[in-house]
């Protein structure tokens, strides 16, 4: 991509890093033409990418499964022990809200 104009679509899909991203910015300030295209591009993109639900891969669920079956349960306030263990007196109960 020798002309900075060619670069609208590749910086409209995040496409470009470093240097070439912080060049075609500078160019944007100064271009009507290739602000409409990227303006034009992202639309197009968020129309065509719009109900579109990806699966989830079968390696993710996998280990997203593990991990809820090795966490601990958590301590809800209603499992809290009535008595203190150090002193046996009854515990108050902290409302949260």
């Amino acid at each position: 991509m020798n002309d900075v104009h060619d670069r609208s679509a590749a910086f409209a899909l995040d496409g470009l890093d470093g240097l070439d991203r912080l060049s075609y910015e500078s160019h944007l300030t100064q271009c009507p033409r290739c602000r409409g295209d990227v303006e034009d591009l992202r639309d197009a993109a968020e129309l065509l990418s719009a109900g579109i639900e990806l699966p989830v891969p079968i390696s993710v669920r996998e280990r997203v499964q593990a991990v809820t079956r090795t966490a601990p349960e958590p301590l809800y306030q209603d499992q809290v022990p009535d008595a203190d263990a150090a002193g046996g007196r009854p515990r108050r109960r902290r409302w949260f809200g």
